[in-house]
């Protein structure tokens, strides 16, 4: 979990910065976040081990009330 922070953390600070009008630049960065999407890809299982807890609860069947709009007069 502590990775997933870290990296969730790195993507805010790099999302802050502008991008370069150097085409050589945006190629690097091109390259730099393809592996950053290689690295997230090898460890999907991992993540998805640390995420499902947090899914799971909001699906909890009839947690959700039904609309008035929708029910039937009965």
């Amino acid at each position: 979990m502590q990775w997933l922070i870290g990296k969730e953390n790195n993507l805010k600070e790099v999302e802050q910065e502008p991008l370069p009008d150097d085409l050589n630049e945006i190629r690097k960065l091109i390259t730099e976040h393809q592996g950053f999407m290689d690295n997230l890809s090898s460890r999907q299982e991992d993540i998805d081990s640390v995420c499902k807890p947090l899914r799971g609860k909001s699906a909890v069947p009839g947690s959700r009330k039904q609309s008035k709009i929708s029910r039937t007069p009965g």
